[in-house]
């Protein structure tokens, strides 16, 4: 091997022995199997930065983006989904992934080639044109939900809400998992729930939580509870510092984490020690600080995940 034109090569995969001096040609030379390890923790790195680069637009489409930016949002988002989707799909991740399912593995390495493995099968069943026009259908439907709602006229939105409903009706049925037709939605939520395990867990749920309500509106607790708060004028500005306030007192901090307004309250992470939440201000003015500690809880949660298995994750 030529040292001199392969210098970055060998930073990478040659150590020297303390002792001896010597290069531990092991690091050269690796084996199959682990050239096939780091061609799926490479793919995954890859991934999770595309992906987060996608969170980013994702999260000025929502916060800050002009309003006449929308399609050309569409079109950008698109583009890398499809790019994730053709990374996802190729032949040369889902050989190595065939290959080292018959391999022993550690624990961890296991795993995440039976998750990635699971993940690259359901992707293989979904054509790119089906995750372009499903990219572009979403982010442009965003737009129009935030019309209906703030001129309460759901006609706004029903088009877009039909697209959606019409495109993920053939997502299922490009998926095909046994049961109900939802199951093939369903998974990408809940890993091994189904409509069927779900129906007698809600049917049992609604039962009891009839019986709950009617107790508590029957009780003298709640007959005598006086809104105070809800009856005051408490004006934005104020709702918003009483926000800041709160994500500060249970943990989180400026340097890695950030809050603005949007229509409905969410959390986006877009890298590590990077993650945005958003917050509302509703006639209630209870919403702003209780969305505001439901979605710190996300954040607090994404900020504490081990920092160097996120970034080969």
């Amino acid at each position: 091997m030529d040292l001199q034109t392969s210098e970055g090569l060998l930073k990478e995969l040659v150590t020297i022995e303390p002792k001896t001096k010597y290069l531990n040609v092991n690091k050269i030379l690796l084996s199959p199997m682990n050239k096939d390890l780091q061609l799926i923790y490479n793919f995954q790195k890859e991934v999770k930065t595309l992906g987060h680069i996608a969170c980013i637009l994702e999260w000025d489409n929502q916060v800050y983006m002009p309003k006449k930016a929308i399609h050309s949002r569409a079109e950008q988002l698109a583009e890398i989904y499809q790019l994730i989707h053709k990374k996802t799909i190729s032949n040369e991740l889902f050989n190595s992934l065939e290959r080292l399912r018959k391999k022993k593995l550690s624990k961890k390495d296991s795993l995440i080639v039976k998750k990635l493995y699971k993940d690259v099968l359901r992707a293989r069943k979904l054509p790119e044109s089906f995750i372009r026009e499903l990219t572009k259908t979403t982010t442009v439907a965003h737009q129009s939900w935030e019309e209906a709602r703030k001129n309460n006229n759901f006609k706004i939105f029903q088009p877009d809400l039909e697209k959606i409903v019409k495109l993920k009706r053939k997502e299922a049925d490009y998926i095909k998992e046994p049961g109900h037709p939802y199951n093939s939605l369903l998974d990408q939520f809940e890993e091994g729930m189904t409509v069927e395990k779900l129906k007698p867990i809600f049917a049992k749920l609604k039962e009891q939580l009839i019986i709950l309500l009617k107790n508590i509106k029957s009780s003298q607790v709640y007959k005598k509870q006086k809104k105070i708060l809800l009856n005051k004028n408490f004006p934005e500005e104020k709702q918003r510092k009483i926000c800041e306030e709160v994500i500060k007192k249970i943990g989180m901090q400026e340097e890695s984490s950030r809050l603005d307004l949007s229509t409905h309250p969410f959390t986006e992470k877009l890298g590590v020690d990077d993650v945005r939440i958003t917050t509302s201000f509703r006639k209630n003015p209870l919403f702003s600080f209780e969305s505001t500690i439901h979605e710190a809880g996300h954040a607090l949660y994404e900020l504490q995940l081990p920092k160097q298995e996120h970034k080969l994750s």
